[in-house]
């Protein structure tokens, strides 16, 4: 098995392949990110949609190397998903950034101080006291290897870890 997908390798061919190429960062200001410029990046992630929407990119940002204040952020590492690279984005989100808690369901994880905030949903039934909230940490939930001929029904997976910034 090879270590990183076919448009990721760099002799590529057919199909309007290229050298597989991703942006570094990016220029922020108010009128993409109003709630910038942010206090703290570490462990924020941005989302792009890649031009014409078929696919997006997450890449988590370089909080040491980013300067939020003057509008420039240095992403660490991503990119990879979607399957062929590019020099620019579309549209863009950011996560798990503490300014940006503006609507229920959102949640903020303070990787320095390890604590967790969320915006409660205020029509839910139950109070704030009442809620649980659950982490998973394995990658691997269970692996199945089969053949075409072998078919798995009826398999619902959900609560499962995050994998989209994992090597692929």
């Amino acid at each position: 098995t090879p270590n990183a997908g076919y448009w990721c390798g760099s002799h590529v061919q057919g199909g309007g392949a290229f050298t597989y190429t991703i942006p570094s960062g990016m220029r922020i200001n108010a009128s993409v990110f109003p709630h910038s410029p942010y206090a703290n990046l570490d462990g924020a992630v941005v989302q792009a949609w890649r031009s014409g929407h078929w696919s997006s990119w997450m890449f988590e940002v370089d909080a040491a190397q980013s300067d939020a204040g003057r509008g420039k952020l240095v992403f660490a590492r991503g990119g990879f998903q979607g399957g062929r690279g590019g020099v620019a984005g579309s549209e863009v989100v950011i996560e798990n950034v503490f300014e940006e808690l503006d609507a229920p369901g959102e949640w903020f994880y303070n990787v320095s101080t390890r604590l967790l905030y969320y915006v409660a949903n205020d029509t839910a039934a139950d109070s704030i006291d009442n809620l649980r909230f659950e982490a998973t940490n394995l990658a691997v939930l269970f692996n199945y290897s089969g053949t075409q001929n072998q078919v798995l029904r009826g398999v619902t997976l959900r609560d499962t870890q995050y994998t989209y910034m994992d090597a692929h």
